[in-house]
């Protein structure tokens, strides 16, 4: 059965002296499946989200994300199940 949702991930880059647990602000958004927080250079948390179109994603990137005086970049993967 296909599935008619979009699957999104946003991957988050934090500005230098963010508060450490400051992704967590989106921790009752109900857009949002699951976050993890990640390690390394580039990321800092991922965002897992199921909406119903990427216009849907766009506006939660706008303003749920890049609104956020402490983030610095953001990037984000569409999918659709096709069968």
């Amino acid at each position: 059965m296909e599935d008619k949702t979009w699957s999104a991930w946003v991957w988050v880059k934090m500005k230098p002296g963010a508060p450490a647990e400051c992704w967590q602000t989106w921790k009752k958004n109900p857009k949002i499946k699951c976050g993890w927080s990640t390690m390394g250079d580039s990321w800092d948390c991922v965002l897992s989200l199921k909406t119903d179109s990427p216009g849907d994603v766009d506006n939660f990137v706008c303003k749920e994300v890049k609104c956020n005086e402490w983030v610095e970049n953001c990037e984000t993967t569409f999918t659709k199940q096709c069968w």
